[in-house]
């Protein structure tokens, strides 16, 4: 076994799995404590020493280090034990119910560096712990140290009740990304009013609407048709209408109209060779052009340059996917969808407030504990190990006035899932909806959505009574060195060792069966259109394919602990959408499912504690 990761047989991590508590020789206790008073002692936390940092890529948010999936452990930069003192200790099962009546308050223990650790038994020594008499159990809580700074890298969760009496106070919930969308709310309006005024460009004879063949009722069509409401989208779309606006022939009011359009999508033009059209002020136009030939460029205007109108809505860092657009035919207006009802054209059912950050690397153990009356700490060295040192705490199970050093029984183990994806096309060139040739290796993964998130309770199991749901979204960087495209993994496997997937951090899911929906997007580099069920996606823009996982009745689809390694595999891109597809169209793709214990990579036996 690689000496860089963490074992079972040293219960690591997060392990708290030991803590190990020693009073000074000298210290004298006075008469007969009464429970409830006071050990001054020395803490041990029991972690594996991990030699090296692998390097890990930067290509993903959560990246192999993140998720811990390199086996390289990451340090913790908190640790909370709760104290309980129970009338019966279970033999078996969660040791600490939710009605327990806490002992004392929480033990806050500081921050472990990922090689502040003795390298026989992985522990790490605190000083002047103060122990309650009379404890004989803990509930533990900890994270790892963050490893970019970074919610969207490192994970997040939002707590409460931690210092509550009982455990059922405690829940944990995944942090909203944008949890007040007033803003992204002004935009997408913003947005819409622009669009609307422009299909209702008219002159003194005619009105685009009305036109009923040719070059502009085309352009109309089109027009109305767009349901991505992005802000690449809408520069792309800009850009298409105005390079065959500015190069058609046209006649009589219909070439009144045309120029009509052109001055009412607010371009103003820039560089030489424009002629009498050049326009002098540029400070009232929504978008920039320059000429080279025959060839039209479109920009954002300075003004809007950097702004949240010329970056929505990944300003917010949400996916493009969910500002999608309705024209209505009626009332001839465009609406934006911002608000995730169920209504709502390719989105059936994800509110923007409810998208949240993927999970941080948690771990929790609800445990009794050992003692024992003689001090440990010279068997915190480089060489004893965990099984030895263990195997000495024979004192009882309950911190006395004698106790000298104290053992957590049942090792800590992460508290999340872990999602592991491997996406690859058939083929290195599969067909879009119309048919034509797309080659994957310019098609690249740029994030995935993953539903059915819940808050959960003291033992990270989904609240019964909190059925609100909420959205991963993790997102990657398409310009790294190493990122992913559909062409990456094509005839590989999850197991290949040059195999490239993904890892997200995930709550357990509820076993009660129902589906989890995975959102894949992807990012068009092709240099040309790509056809999909609902319309173009330009290049640049992004796309998006829809999977379903459903465990069998009285199963979850992401438990603690636990990979779901999931393979997916795309044959074609006719069943893509330009915006987050419908539930009911949540088979764009084959995907197959495997879930399994954390295991030592290389290895088939069990290992709870440390890597999945």
């Amino acid at each position: 076994m690689a000496t860089n990761k963490l074992t079972y047989t040293t219960i690591a991590a997060l392990l708290a799995t030991l803590l190990a508590s020693c009073r000074g020789e000298d210290e004298a206790y006075g008469p007969d404590r009464a429970a409830g008073q006071h050990v001054a002692a020395q803490m041990w936390v029991a972690l594996e020493h991990t030699t090296t940092r692998a390097a890990t890529p930067a290509a993903t948010r959560q990246t192999g280090s993140v998720a811990q999936a390199d086996g390289t452990f990451r340090g913790l930069k908190r640790l909370t034990l709760i104290p309980f003192s129970l009338s019966t200790v279970p033999s078996t099962g969660e040791t600490v119910g939710q009605d327990a009546t806490r002992r004392a308050d929480n033990l806050e223990l500081g921050a472990i560096a990922p090689d502040g650790l003795y390298a026989g038994s992985g522990s790490h020594l605190y000083d002047n712990v103060s122990l309650t008499i009379g404890t004989n159990a803990f509930l533990l809580y900890a994270e790892a140290t963050d490893d970019t700074g970074s919610d969207s890298a490192d994970g997040a969760i939002v707590g409460s009740g931690l210092d509550g009496s009982t455990p059922d106070a405690i829940s944990f919930r995944p942090k909203q990304i944008c949890p007040d969308m007033t803003e992204a709310q002004t935009q997408a309006d913003a947005m819409t009013t622009y669009l609307t005024q422009l299909a209702a460009t008219t002159t003194a004879t005619l009105t685009w609407a009305d036109v009923s063949s040719g070059l502009l009722q085309g352009l109309y069509a089109e027009l109305t048709q767009l349901t991505a409401g992005n802000s690449a989208s809408l520069l792309a779309m800009m850009q298409s209408m105005y390079s065959r606006l500015l190069t058609a022939s046209l006649a009589g009011e219909q070439d009144e109209l045309r120029q009509q359009i052109v001055r009412n999508m607010k371009v103003g033009r820039k560089g030489d060779g424009w002629g009498d059209e050049q326009d002098a002020d540029l400070s009232d136009m929504v978008f920039t052009a320059t000429r080279d030939g025959r060839l039209f460029t479109l920009d954002w205007n300075d003004a809007y340059q950097g702004t949240t109108f010329a970056d929505y809505p990944r300003c917010f860092s949400l996916p493009d996917g969910v500002a999608a657009l309705q024209w209505d035919d009626q009332e001839k207006r465009f609406g934006a969808v911002a608000t995730g009802t169920p209504n709502n054209v390719g989105n059936s059912a994800l509110p923007l407030t409810d998208f949240v950050h993927p999970l941080p690397l948690c771990y929790r153990a609800n445990t009794p504990i050992s003692v024992s009356r003689s001090s440990k700490a010279d068997r915190y060295n480089a060489a004893d190990t965990w099984a030895t040192i263990y195997g000495s705490y024979t004192d009882g199970h309950t911190v006395s006035r004698d106790t000298r050093s104290v053992a957590l029984q049942h090792p800590a183990q992460y508290a999340v899932g872990r999602l592991d994806v491997l996406l690859k096309a058939r083929a290195a060139i599969i067909t879009d909806s119309h048919g034509l040739p797309v080659d994957m290796s310019r098609v690249a993964l740029t994030g995935l959505i993953v539903t059915g998130q819940r808050s959960v309770d003291y033992t990270f199991t989904p609240d019964p009574d909190d059925t609100h749901t909420y959205s991963i979204y993790d997102s990657y960087d398409p310009t790294a060195t190493d990122a992913i495209t559909l062409a990456t993994n094509v005839g590989k496997h999850s197991t290949d060792t040059d195999a490239r997937l993904t890892h997200t951090l995930v709550l357990q899911t509820p076993a009660d069966g129902q589906p989890v929906y995975i959102y894949f997007e992807f990012l068009n580099q092709t240099g040309h259109d790509i056809s999909v069920s609902n319309g173009l996606v330009p290049d640049g823009c992004h796309f998006y394919l829809c999977g379903t996982v459903t465990p069998a009745a009285g199963e979850m689809v992401f438990e603690q602990d636990h990979v779901a390694t999931i393979t997916g595999t795309v044959s074609s891109l006719a069943g893509a959408y330009n915006i987050l597809p419908p539930r009911q169209h949540a088979f764009g793709f084959d995907m197959q499912v495997a879930v399994s214990d954390w295991t030592d990579q290389g290895s088939a036996a069990p290992h709870p504690v440390y890597n999945w």
